[in-house]
């Protein structure tokens, strides 16, 4: 009887133990994000071409023209 008495105590303080050790034990699952993709913009084609002309009256034309 005696030894069945400490087999439950003994018993009782593992499971309190396992239990106390459980509260204190703390595990952090890491996520992790995946970084944002980059995507690259292709570079955009413009050509510009810039006119100037002069007339016999001295006046001066400018012009520009820009083509995507």
């Amino acid at each position: 009887m005696r030894n069945k008495k400490r087999l439950i105590i003994l018993a009782m303080s593992a499971i309190a133990l396992q239990f106390l050790a459980s509260c204190f034990t703390y595990k952090k699952e890491e996520t992790t994000t995946p970084a944002p993709q980059v995507v690259p913009v292709p570079p955009t084609t413009t050509s510009e071409t810039t006119t100037t002309t002069t007339t016999d009256g001295g006046t001066t034309r400018r012009s520009t023209t820009t083509n995507y």
